[in-house]
């Protein structure tokens, strides 16, 4: 009661105001006011809630109900908005560390992890996963259908964070208990045979990828036949995985194949058909085919917005797909309205910090940097930088693609010395983390040569060049975009060093084989100007870029009517 004296002597006033506000609260059942005396009785709930406080064994009993309903609840609003889950994350953060693990927590743990996970907090859900499994092994041993599942979902963990190779050990260990305890067409045994091929594709080992997709393919089939849900999300992987290799005609017929599936199955407006479609106008997009991709984005668009709502984040990643399209075109106004309308959903669903919002921010830099504000280009990836470092790490593939994009910045403001620091830190963090090999690794060191060519370190440059032209012609062929590319940058270097019979040789290479690859089938320097002008119709601008650097070199050459014919 001390704090209602002042130097010494008793405050009515303060004390009677205290009693007023408490009861206005309604932590008070009862206060009688007179002259002489003030008659007050603690409502009973309140009265029962110091009880249990000072009552210390009463208080696993409690925790225990707390937990049931906060498992409950955040199931519950597991589709709610932001601020709803974000209500319920916070309750979790605070129940969760007063919890002393055992096996009756186990549901509930799995429960905690599942919607961390889903929140973008990888690191706790992973916490969770671990805890779980070792209540399983501990209780269950470690070849229990519990314990195989939760290894299972340990690996999903890891690969979200794209911790590859523990993400591969949980997915083999799995799949060991899988084969020994069920049959090999089990739907558990395929379904973690297709998770080992989404992780060895990750890890740029698209042989053995392709090589576990096909055979969860084939176990699916036989188990299930062709129509079959999983035996249609595996054709998309497969999909995926070709337009990878850079095999489109190939991704074209999977994706397709997959469409006419879910379009039987489950009707041309379910989610499933549309994230076919989608998939169809990144194929598209990748094949140049710009008027194609946005027909596919805008009926997937329309039909997320229907059946799942306009801030569902499916619609938000085609709105965001919509966005990387205009940019192609040209549409640089037009796709940053998508861009912002996708940070602005990603914001409100997920919060500032998770993965998807950054990648807006990041895509937002992209964009900044093709319309030459550069310093709000800066500002945008400098934002996501430090997101990305703070939830995934230094040393994280998506941090790392920042670094990057802030490398080809300081590329275009001029600071080559630091753009050269951003590609050795982005090559440097690649290498450790996927080996010398990897797509990425390989897009670092064709950057460098970039670099050096910009800074005319032309023998460092041809270096690089080549370096990354044997890594792409190893993993992805002669006719892959990127191969071809980089044939493309060795025909600028050739140029540039003056050895014009050589850059020919380049340039004619990547133009037989982006003809192969993209079409079209028109020739020289005019063709270029005048597919420029169409502003990326039927023709793809990589194709008429290497049209228009063979006009340029034949015109240093002297062959001024090959260049103008």
């Amino acid at each position: 009661m001390s704090i209602f004296r002042d130097d010494g002597h008793w405050n009515h006033l303060k004390f009677e105001d205290a009693l007023v506000k408490m009861q206005e609260l309604s932590l008070l059942q009862f206060l009688h006011c007179n002259e002489n005396e003030i008659t007050v009785s603690l409502h009973s709930m309140v009265s029962e809630w110091l009880r249990i406080r000072l009552d210390k064994s009463l208080q696993p009993i409690f925790l225990n109900t707390a937990i049931s309903h906060l498992k409950c609840y955040l199931h519950s609003i597991s589709d709610s908005d932001y601020k709803t889950r974000q209500e319920g994350q916070a309750h979790l953060d605070t129940i969760w560390p007063r919890v002393e693990m055992g096996d009756h927590f186990l549901e509930a743990c799995i429960m905690f992890g599942n919607f961390y996970h889903r929140q973008g907090r990888l690191k706790d859900a992973e916490m969770m996963c671990k805890c779980v499994l070792a209540g399983y092994e501990k209780a269950l041993g470690p070849e229990h259908m519990s314990t195989l599942n939760t290894i299972n979902n340990l690996g999903n963990v890891y690969a979200d964070q794209d911790h590859f190779k523990d993400a591969e050990m949980m997915y083999n260990r799995a799949l060991a208990g899988y084969e020994k305890a069920l049959e090999p067409e089990h739907m558990s045994t395929l379904t973690t045979i297709n998770n080992l091929g989404s992780v060895y594709k990750y890890q740029g080992h698209l042989k053995d990828a392709e090589m576990m997709y096909n055979r969860a393919l084939a176990g699916y089939e036989k188990a299930l036949g062709p129509e079959h849900m999983s035996m249609l999300n595996t054709i998309s992987n497969l999909g995926n995985l070709y337009k990878y290799q850079g095999r489109l005609k190939d991704a074209g017929m999977m994706y397709n194949r997959a469409l006419a599936g879910y379009e039987k199955a489950l009707g041309p407006e379910h989610t499933s058909t549309l994230m076919a479609v989608n998939n169809l106008g990144l194929l598209y997009t990748e094949q140049g085919h710009l008027n194609d991709a946005e027909m596919m984005y805008n009926r997937a668009l329309a039909g997320k917005e229907k059946a799942l709502g306009p801030e569902h984040m499916s619609t938000l990643n085609t709105i965001n797909n919509l966005g990387v399209l205009y940019t192609d075109q040209g549409r640089l106004n037009d796709a940053e309205m998508m861009y912002n309308r996708a940070l602005a959903g990603y914001e409100k669903a997920l919060g500032p910090e998770h993965m998807s919002t950054l990648m807006a921010v990041n895509n937002l830099g992209l964009l900044y940097t093709d319309q030459g504000r550069l310093n709000d280009a800066e500002m945008m990836y400098n934002c996501a930088l430090a997101g990305k470092e703070k939830a995934l790490g230094p040393e994280h593939m998506s941090t790392l693609n920042t670094i990057n994009n802030l490398g080809v910045l300081y590329t275009n403001q001029g600071r080559l010395n630091d753009a050269e620091m951003m590609y050795n830190h982005a090559l440097a963090g690649y290498e450790k983390a996927l080996g010398p090999e990897h797509m990425s690794t390989l897009k670092a060191v064709n950057n460098l040569g970039n670099l050096y060519t910009d800074q005319g370190c032309l023998n460092d440059a041809e270096m690089m060049y080549n370096r990354a032209l044997a890594g792409y012609e190893k993993a992805l062929g002669p006719e892959h975009m990127f191969t071809l590319k980089t044939i493309n940058n060795l025909g600028n270097l050739y140029k540039y060093q003056g050895r014009l019979k050589d850059a020919g040789m380049m340039y004619n290479r990547a133009l037989a084989g982006s003809e192969k690859a993209l079409g079209p089938e028109h020739m020289m320097y005019n063709h270029a100007l005048a597919g420029k002008e169409k502003a990326l119709g039927p023709e793809h601008m990589f194709t008429l870029n290497i049209i228009n650097n063979l006009g340029s070199l034949y015109k240093n050459q002297g062959h001024v009517q090959s260049c103008s014919g």
